[in-house]
């Protein structure tokens, strides 16, 4: 029955494009990803970004290497949605230490986040019609 439930929200998302029911799947069913993540991808989603934000700063420390890359890119995307620039930049500077971030350009890092945030509002404007967040939802913790 989850299983039927998670693939009727996943259609609900993604509109019935193969392509993008193809990168939601990616996105929530890895089975190394924790349920936690995809939780905090849908509080994402559902513009509540303090619940999110709390998440995926927790699994940029105790992840598993899969993990803290999926968090650090919507962590990023967060920060970039509430136009906290210095938030992301230090973000992105610190993605770089790490072992998932290492060889990464850091222009392609920050191109690779933004991708990311279109795509979400993208998913967020297809699941509910609103692409963007209303100003009460953009504080942060």
């Amino acid at each position: 029955m989850k299983c039927i439930t998670l693939v009727i929200v996943i259609v609900a998302i993604t509109g019935c494009n193969p392509t993008r029911f193809t990168d939601a799947i990616e996105l929530t069913l890895s089975p190394k990803m924790s349920s936690e993540l995809n939780v905090a991808y849908g509080q994402l989603l559902n513009c509540d970004y303090p619940l999110a934000q709390t998440s995926f700063q927790q699994y940029t420390v105790i992840g598993t290497r899969e993990e803290r890359a999926f968090a650090y890119r919507w962590l990023g995307v967060i920060y970039l949605e509430m136009m906290n620039f210095d938030e992301f930049d230090h973000l992105a500077d610190r993605y770089l230490f790490t072992r998932p971030g290492r060889d990464t350009p850091k222009e392609q890092l920050i191109d690779d986040w933004r991708k990311a945030a279109e795509k979400m509002r993208a998913e967020r404007y297809i699941a509910s019609g609103v692409g963007e967040c209303g100003r009460y939802n953009l504080q942060s913790n």
